[in-house]
């Protein structure tokens, strides 16, 4: 059987809160790559740091294995009921574009699932601060 790990750590590219995803992303690869835990090789696995979205997806595209394990770790957020992964302040990207690509696959997202809402007030959505911050974001579309 074909497997393949593909282990991602997206601390905030702006001045909030930083995250010590390469720790998680270490930690995550000497598990697998352990004798009880796997036994992983380097070759099966991929370890993306603050990539591009572009360098993201590419991983994606192509399925030549039968299992895939895909942990993230980083900023996540809800919005209008769909959770997305967030790299950096200019893009975010739904998350559902990562699932279903192969015959077996085991997803770990280690982020927030902050949710950001939207209060009716007459015929119009008034957007909240945080709301406000959230649609400057360039929210990547299917």
């Amino acid at each position: 059987m074909k497997r393949k790990a593909i282990l991602i750590g997206c601390d905030s590219k702006t001045d909030e809160v930083k995250l010590p995803v390469s720790n998680d992303v270490e930690f995550i690869k000497s598990y697998l790559q352990s004798r009880e835990d796997g036994y992983w090789l380097n070759s099966e696995i991929v370890v993306l740091i603050n990539p591009s979205s572009k360098q993201l997806l590419s991983c994606f595209k192509e399925v030549k294995e039968d299992f895939r394990f895909v942990y993230y770790t980083g900023h996540g957020l809800m919005s209008r009921g769909e959770q997305y992964i967030n790299f950096g302040e200019d893009e975010l990207i739904n998350i559902s574009e990562f699932l279903y690509k192969c015959k077996k696959e085991v997803f770990i997202f280690d982020c927030c699932r902050i949710v950001y809402e939207y209060k009716f007030i007459t015929s119009q959505y008034r957007i909240t601060e945080a709301n406000q911050k959230a649609d400057k974001v360039k929210i990547r579309k299917k």
